[in-house]
C-alpha cells in the first residue's frame, strides 16, 4: 500500500472520530444484497467447499508406515486410554473458546487444538500419530534401540510421534541406559584446582619416578623455582627412594609439604619418614596423574633433555646445567636464580658481576598471576561436577588393561579429598578421581567386601598393611600424565 501511495501527494490530518462525517455516515449505510452474488463468488464458494470435501476423505491412517497389527494395536491401546478418549471426544465434538473451559486432562493439548484429529480410532497431531501412555515404553525401546544420544533419539522420534514430555521421557530413558552407562565417554574436564601458593623455595615439592632408556630415576621439583633433581636408582625399592630424598632434603634442607602419587614406594615407609623428618604426605588419586601436575610437566622436560642430548652424543648433565640457567617465561628469572638466587657458571661466557648473589624479589606475585592466566584459559573448556553423596550408586572408568571397556558399579563410600572418593566397586575398595566416576542410572544393594585394593591408606581401612591418608589434594590440572617407572603397585 506505502508503494502504491508513492505516486500520489497527500496532505494527512488528524480528526477526531465525531468530526469524520462522510467516511462514519458510508460505513453504516452498507448496501443490501439482494442477488446470489457474481458468478466469481458462486465458483469461489463452489471451491471452497469442494476443498473441504476433499480434506474431509483424507484419512492419515491411509499414509501411516506400519502394519494393520501395530495399526490396531495402537487403536486398542487409545481406546483403553482414559485420557486419549477425552481428547478424541473433545476433537470429534469440538474446542470450548477458553482453555479454562477444557478439561484438565487434555488441557496441555490446548496450544495445537486445531492440528488433533481422529482417523479411524487413532489420533493424530497434524502427521505424527499420537501414542498412548501404555505403549510409550515400548516405544522407548524402539527409538533407542541403536543407543544413540538423547538428542538423536529425539530428532528421529519427533518427526513421526508425538505424546506430552516426549523430549524429556526420552532423555530421561536414554541417560537411565544400562548399556549406554557401561560404555559411556570420558566424562568432561573438571575446572583447574592448583596447590597453594609457595612464598620460599624448597617449601613445597613434588616426587615422581620415570623411566628412560630403562634406567630408573627419581625426580623431585621445587614448586616455587621450578627447579628439579633426577636421582638415578638401582632398584625401585622404598628404602632406595627414602635414601635419595634424605641426601636430597640434606642439601636443600627439608619441606614442609611433599606430594606424590600412590605408588608403592611412598606408603608405609614413607610414612614413617615423612614422620621422622617433620613434614606433610600428601598423596593424589590413583590413576589421575593430573592431580601430581608439578612433577609430571618436571618429569616431561628431564625426558626431553636426556633423550636429546644422548642423541646428539652429549653430556646430559651439562643440558639439565643450561635448562636451569634459562629465565623462566615471564618470571624473569632462572630456576637456579630462583632457588640458589644467584646465576650458575655455565660454558656460555658471563660477566662476573652477573655470577653474584642476588635475591629474587616478587617470586610468588608472578607465580600467582601465572597461575590465574593458565586456570583462565583452561577453564574456558572445563566444568565440575557435582559432588557424590556417600551411599549413592555410581559407575567408574574401567580399569588399564580392562579390554571391555565397561564402567562398573558401585557405591560411593567416603569423601577423601576434593574431588576424590572412596568407592566400593565388585566388594573391592577404590580410591577413585570425581573425573573417574559417574552418577549410576539405577541403585543396587551394595556387596559383601572381598579385599582392599587401589588404596592410599587411612586409619579405620586397612590395605596392604598401611593407613590411608585424608589430606591428598587434587591439583595442578594442567600437564598431561607421563609414564613413571614402577614396580608392583596396586593403584
Amino acid at each position: 500500500m506505502l508503494l502504491t501511495l508513492q505516486n500520489y501527494s497527500l496532505k494527512v490530518i488528524y480528526k477526531p472520530g465525531p468530526e469524520m462525517y462522510i467516511s462514519d455516515t458510508l460505513s453504516r449505510a452498507t448496501a443490501q444484497c439482494t442477488g446470489r452474488g457474481t458468478a466469481y463468488q458462486r465458483h469461489a464458494i463452489c471451491s471452497l467447499q469442494q476443498e473441504q470435501q476433499d480434506v474431509q476423505q483424507i484419512n492419515q491412517a491411509d499414509y501411516l508406515n506400519v502394519t494393520d497389527h501395530r495399526l490396531a494395536q495402537i487403536r486398542q491401546h487409545t481406546d483403553k486410554d482414559e485420557h486419549l478418549q477425552s481428547l478424541k471426544s473433545m476433537a470429534l465434538a469440538g474446542w470450548p473458546h477458553l482453555k479454562e473451559e477444557t478439561p484438565f486432562t487434555v488441557r496441555e493439548y490446548w496450544t495445537f487444538r486445531d492440528e488433533i484429529s481422529v482417523q479411524n480410532g487413532v489420533l493424530f497431531r497434524g502427521q505424527k500419530v499420537i501414542i498412548p501412555k501404555s505403549l510409550r515404553p515400548e516405544m522407548l525401546t524402539r527409538i533407542h534401540s541403536s543407543h544413540v544420544g538423547g538428542d538423536a533419539c529425539y530428532r528421529q522420534a519427533r518427526e513421526t510421534l508425538y505424546w506430552p514430555n516426549m523430549q524429556a521421557e526420552i532423555k530421561d530413558f536414554v541417560s537411565s541406559c544400562t548399556t549406554c552407562n557401561e560404555y559411556a565417554h570420558e566424562q568432561q574436564k573438571e575446572t583447574m584446582m592448583s596447590h597453594e601458593l609457595p612464598t620460599r623455595a624448597w617449601q613445597i615439592v613434588s616426587m615422581d619416578l620415570f623411566s628412560h632408556r630403562q634406567k630408573d630415576y627419581l625426580l623431585i621439583v621445587d614448586h616455587y623455582s621450578d627447579f628439579w633433581e633426577i636421582e638415578l636408582l638401582p632398584d625401585l625399592s622404598a628404602e632406595t627412594v627414602i635414601k635419595r630424598c634424605k641426601a636430597q632434603f640434606a642439601r636443600q634442607g627439608q619441606p614442609d609439604k611433599v606430594i606424590t602419587d600412590n605408588g608403592p614406594q611412598f606408603t608405609a615407609q614413607f610414612k614413617r619418614f615423612a614422620s621422622e623428618w617433620e613434614f606433610d604426605h600428601v598423596t593424589s588419586s590413583p590413576r589421575h596423574p593430573k592431580a601430581n601436575g608439578k612433577a609430571e610437566s618436571a618429569v616431561k622436560i628431564a625426558k626431553n633433555l636426556l633423550s636429546r642430548a644422548l642423541r646428539d652424543g652429549n653430556d646430559p648433565w651439562k643440558a639439565i646445567l643450561q635448562w636451569r640457567n634459562t629465565p623462566t617465561e615471564n618470571m624473569d628469572s632462572s630456576p637456579a636464580q630462583r632457588l640458589l638466587s644467584r646465576r650458575l657458571k655455565t660454558t656460555i661466557p658471563v660477566a662476573n658481576k652477573l655470577l653474584e648473589p642476588c635475591v629474587m624479589v616478587g617470586v610468588t606475585d608472578k607465580l600467582r598471576h601465572r597461575k590465574q592466566l593458565a586456570k583462565c584459559f583452561y577453564d574456558r573448556t572445563a566444568r565440575d561436577l557435582p559432588e557424590l553423596e556417600v551411599g549413592e550408586t555410581i559407575r567408574m572408568k574401567p580399569l588399564p588393561g580392562d579390554h571391555t571397556g565397561l564402567w562398573r558399579l558401585g557405591t560411593c563410600l567416603q569423601r577423601v579429598a576434593p574431588r576424590s572418593y572412596l568407592v566400593d566397586v565388585g566388594g573391592s575398595l577404590y580410591r577413585r578421581n570425581r573425573v573417574d566416576l559417574r552418577v549410576a542410572e539405577q541403585t543396587h544393594q551394595n556387596t559383601p567386601y572381598t579385599h582392599l585394593d587401589e588404596l592410599d591408606h587411612s586409619p579405620g581401612l586397612r590395605a596392604r598393611g598401611a593407613e590411608l591418608r585424608h589430606e591428598p589434594t587434587e591439583c595442578e590440572a594442567s600437564t598431561p600424565p607421563s609414564s613413571p617407572a614402577r614396580g608392583p603397585n596396586p593403584t
